[in-house]
């Protein structure tokens, strides 16, 4: 949106109110399109209504839109403030967009795309979506997590955790997924399983269950901002349909996501943005069932065996 946006008003400003929580990721490795960065903690009236007096705003574009967010920028005094015509509140926003998300018939990052339409800019494709990562700042990482991964050691991450937004693959799909990785000797790779600290709960269930492996580590201390390094690095990241997979996409990494077969949470909609990347879609349609058993250990070990080789052919 950010590369759009100045392609259309090159002399704008373009600054960005997220989440604290990827304040740092965004700040340390976003596009220079980007001109500032505010972190909020907790969304509320006030925090956005003195952000925008304090910056005197032309225009605010509300993706994300709450009651609190679109009371924020009419109270803020913004001229014009853009965003969806069906909430209750939508009477906030002096330009309204008519469009409903809820029939996910294209990508999340085109629907907010199509938020610019609004004001004139032109959608011809998706920009790329990449971090700008230095190569010293992973060679400092990797240094620190020296006692789990060694310099040069080849790793594949599989990120397990998620918060809720889509079905999920068991962990017992998981669990025989690496056993299968670490007992293959041809798939010569450091498995490291990825999380927040909440997490390692859940995390302690798989290293249990795998028993002593030297070939198995866990890392979960690290900020959003060393995730994203620790992700650049990886020969492949696996997980069920959540934040690390674009974040891999955006730093170049190879994707494996599993999806489930339901319309509001398929790949159409929130697959990574990159052409690196394999999805699985599970079979059935939603029900009471595990949806996600279609997809099977098996499956996926076939294709990470088939993606290696392909790997090694094209080194020779």
């Amino acid at each position: 949106m950010a590369a759009v946006l100045k392609k259309s008003f090159p002399d704008a400003e373009v600054h960005y109110l997220v989440n604290e929580k990827v304040y740092e990721l965004i700040s340390e490795y976003s596009d220079p399109n980007i001109y500032k960065v505010y972190p909020i903690q907790k969304v509320t009236v006030n925090t956005v209504r003195t952000i925008c007096r304090n910056n005197n705003y032309d225009l605010a574009v509300v993706v994300y839109p709450t009651f609190e967010i679109a009371l924020g920028v009419f109270l803020g005094n913004v001229k014009y403030r853009l965003g969806t015509a069906y909430r209750w509140y939508s009477f906030l926003f002096n330009i309204r967009h008519y469009e409903h998300r809820k029939y996910s018939v294209k990508h999340e990052a085109m629907y907010n795309l199509s938020l610019l339409e609004s004001i004139g800019c032109r959608i011809e494709n998706l920009p790329d979506v990449h971090f700008n990562i230095r190569k010293e700042s992973f060679i400092n990482l990797i240094s620190r997590y020296r006692h789990k991964i060694k310099e040069g050691e080849k790793y594949i991450i599989i990120h397990v955790p998620t918060k809720g937004s889509a079905e999920v693959w068991s962990y017992e799909n998981f669990i025989k997924l690496i056993e299968m990785i670490i007992s293959d000797e041809s798939l010569d790779f450091k498995i490291v399983l990825s999380g927040s600290s909440d997490d390692i709960p859940k995390l302690s269930i798989i290293m249990k269950s795998l028993g002593c492996s030297k070939k198995v580590v866990s890392i979960t201390d690290m900020t959003l901002k060393e995730f994203a390094l620790l992700i650049s690095g990886a020969e492949v990241l696996i997980s069920n349909s959540t934040g690390p997979i674009h974040i891999a996409a955006a730093t170049g990494t190879y994707v494996i996501g599993l999806y489930p077969h339901i319309k509001t949470q398929s790949p159409v909609r929130w697959e990574p943005l990159t052409d690196k990347k394999k999805i699985f879609i599970s079979d059935h349609k939603y029900d009471n069932s595990d949806i996600m058993n279609s997809i099977t250990p098996e499956n996926v070990f076939d294709f990470i065996k088939f993606y290696f080789n392909n790997q090694k052919i094209q080194k020779l």
